[in-house]
């Protein structure tokens, strides 16, 4: 049986809880892809007219997974995980029946799962990669569009849970595999456009030195929170600032070919002279950009990564609502509320990124780089924390980043972000995150992908976890 084939089976399943009156829970992440994959899923039932719900969580560990079945077991409905639950089948196979249950992930399947999953849905079950190739929300959205072929439309927040999920290994940063058969979908519909450009969040939204001094991917220091230092740069290189017809400031998106290769040249000498960055780090800030033409021009959703960052702050700030409403379409209080969370999350990046700047808290530990918070960081903050502070590191080290920080329940989130020579160099923090939990005995989730991966473990085995994982990621470097 083929994807399509096997997808419709599982839209056929949703459109039986029609019949019966079954509820559908759907559960989710709290990241950008989470949200998209629930939003989408939320949106095709509620269009099909299928009562449902939508609920995130942090993790999907074995004891939500024990609270979803006490709650199936007083009244039966049909449970949807989406952006989790391949790393769960054994849990959930002694917890729920199967045939209640649907499936759309993108994250390593259970090597050793005992039981068949009719309706589970993961790139992996079709030889497609699930790291580079589709996310949690682009899984979710072909079974929108098995549900019903208008819900192609969808594509647009599809693409938004890949662009945060950083799903560009393309040429020019673009999707590739499955995510660019949504990105058709969506030009087909007229969702998506697809054009060359600055990748700098506020490309659309804000002025060319607002944007610059907002950009924590690169990290720069001297620009980055000083937008004074900013006006002075696009002064000297001549660059007209303000748009006299249309009596505002440029936005990034509002530059011609040629005066974004002046700012680029002007941006790569100012980080070389003054940063000793490498020039290849200013020049990613060019490729390929998703927006979107139905959203107002000018304003954050018309751009897949404005549209995923603030999915993102929604997410990581306990705001998963905001995000799951905006996401199926409130462009009102939601869409207003989640604006001032967006705002202060990235200052709380900022502020955070600055304080790193001034050294002492990353420290070198034999193969990798750990970030240590104690509990001075909300454990949802810290995967971007560790995303932006990559920049902080020696350049050209494939020596990953590991932020540790502590929770109220006697555990400690470990969050894991690689470098791209370091993928290169043979690294695969999912692996070593499962690998160094496995032998731990640890019950917690752990894993993820090669460039992105975490871990929960008790706080008693903070040291052990750290020194297994090191020795991991060691042995995987010293192999090529």
């Amino acid at each position: 049986m083929n994807f399509e084939q096997h997808v419709t089976l599982g839209a056929d399943r949703l459109q039986r809880t029609r019949e019966t009156r079954q509820l559908v829970k759907i559960f989710t992440h709290i990241d950008a892809d989470g949200l998209a994959a629930g939003a989408i899923l939320g949106k095709a039932l509620w269009r099909a007219q299928i009562p449902f719900q939508v609920r995130t969580l942090r993790q999907l560990e074995p004891k939500f997974i024990e609270q979803i079945a006490r709650n199936y077991r007083d009244s039966p409905f049909l449970v949807v995980f989406s952006d989790f639950g391949s790393g769960q089948l054994n849990v959930i196979a002694k917890l729920l029946p199967p045939r209640d249950v649907v499936i759309c992930d993108h994250h390593e399947i259970t090597p050793d799962a005992s039981v068949e999953f009719p309706y589970h849905y993961n790139p992996a079950l079709y030889g497609n990669d699930g790291v580079k190739e589709i996310s949690g929300a682009g899984m979710s959205y072909f079974l929108a569009r098995a549900l019903n072929p208008n819900n192609m439309d969808l594509a647009e927040i599809a693409i938004v849970g890949a662009i945060g999920d950083r799903q560009t290994s393309g040429e020019g940063h673009s999707v590739i595999g499955m995510n660019q058969d949504i990105v058709e979908d969506g030009i087909a519909a007229s969702v998506i456009d697809v054009v060359q450009g600055v990748r700098i969040f506020g490309r659309e939204t804000r002025s060319i030195a607002s944007a610059l001094s907002m950009s924590t991917e690169p990290y720069l220091k001297g620009l980055t929170g000083n937008q004074g230092a900013c006006e002075m740069l696009l002064v000297n290189m001549g660059l007209s600032t303000f748009d006299v017809k249309a009596n505002r400031p440029r936005t990034l998106a509002d530059l011609s070919k040629e005066e974004t290769q002046t700012l680029m040249s002007t941006l790569v000498n100012f980080c070389v002279v003054n940063l000793n960055l490498e020039p290849n780090l200013v020049l990613d800030l060019i490729g390929t950009v998703y927006r979107f033409p139905r959203e107002p021009e000018g304003k954050p959703l018309r751009d897949a990564q404005e549209y995923a960052t603030l999915l993102n702050s929604c997410g990581r700030t306990g705001h998963s609502d905001l995000g799951i409403a905006i996401g199926m379409g409130d462009r009102r209080d939601a869409l207003h509320e989640a604006d001032a969370v967006l705002a202060e999350y990235r200052k709380s990046i900022r502020e955070i990124l600055e304080s790193l700047e001034r050294g002492g808290t990353i420290k070198l530990k034999g193969s990798i780089y750990v970030l240590d918070a104690g509990n001075t960081i909300d454990e949802k903050m810290i995967g971007a924390i560790c995303s932006v502070a990559l920049v902080t590191l020696p350049p050209n080290s494939p020596k990953p980043l590991i932020g540790v920080v502590s929770s109220e329940d006697e555990t400690v989130k470990v969050s894991g972000r690689a470098p791209g020579n370091a993928i290169g160099a043979g690294v695969d923090l999912g692996k070593a995150m499962r690998m160094a939990a496995t032998e731990l005995g640890v019950q917690y989730p752990a894993g993820g992908h090669p460039a992105a991966a975490g871990a929960k473990i008790p706080s008693s085995l903070k040291e052990k976890f750290l020194n297994l994982f090191e020795q991991k990621i060691g042995e995987m470097l010293s192999t090529r």
